[in-house]
């Protein structure tokens, strides 16, 4: 270090009183502490410092350097902290996109162990729509372009009911979980809705003709929950439509 007597600033930078709080000022020889002890701060213009911070070097020795050492030392000190806030949020989000594919991967075991017959289940997505509701909700899969092909009631019912012959392909997932997520806050399907349409593996994927999985679904789910799709609006207009039911 060029001056040894500001070895004490990464110690001591956040001392309101650091002059005399920390060891610099014992660390001055005989003339630079009498220097420092004699100056009048009524006679510091800080126009003239800010124009030119080594001004006052000569009646306040290693000044600008002490200034500049404290400025780097808080400065590094707030770049570590954005750093470790930074990493602690891979680190969570890291985190949670492996809780989710071993989820998947769970998910998948148990199928092979113990294959589930989606279409015999009573009630998968825990629905109790009434006729007008899910005509209600067959206009508002229609008008969004859910799927890439429109809609009738009776398919809407089967879809709910995971009772299909044949399979949808959806449009837009992000539109799919925004619907799905929307009936599920209000009470009208099930929390575990991702779940129940990976396993029907009755609607197929807008990118490829495979079924939609749990990661799919939850990757749409984090990206709507960012910022909402295009046509948020209409799925809303049809939602609340459905309490009038």
């Amino acid at each position: 270090m060029k001056y040894p007597a500001l070895s004490c600033v990464e110690e001591s930078y956040k001392e309101n009183n650091f002059l005399w709080d920390s060891t610099f000022y014992d660390s001055l020889n005989k003339e630079q502490r009498g220097k420092y002890s004699s100056f009048d701060l009524a006679t510091f213009d800080y126009s003239k410092y800010v124009e030119n911070h080594t001004f006052y070097d000569e009646e306040l020795p290693m000044f600008s350097s002490l200034i500049d050492a404290i400025l780097y030392e808080r400065y590094a000190n707030y770049l570590k902290c954005e750093i470790g806030k930074i990493e602690l949020n891979e680190i969570k989000n890291s985190f949670q996109r492996h809780s989710t594919i071993v989820y998947d991967d769970i998910e998948s075991s148990q199928l092979k162990e113990k294959p589930v017959i989606v279409g015999n289940e009573i009630n998968p997505f825990k629905s109790d729509f009434s006729e007008g509701q899910i005509e209600i909700l067959t206009d508002c899969i229609n008008e969004v372009k859910l799927f890439t092909t429109s809609v009738s009631p009776k398919i809407t019912k089967n879809l709910f009911d995971c009772n299909l012959k044949g399979v949808l392909k959806s449009n837009n997932n992000r539109l799919l979980a925004y619907l799905m997520q929307s009936l599920n806050l209000r009470g009208y399907v099930t929390n575990e809705w991702q779940s129940t349409i990976a396993r029907s593996k009755l609607i197929l994927g807008k990118t490829k003709d495979t079924p939609l999985t749990r990661t799919d679904l939850s990757t749409a789910t984090d990206q709507i929950n960012m910022k909402q799709p295009k046509g948020w609006e209409i799925i809303d207009k049809y939602i609340k439509q459905l309490k009038k039911e």
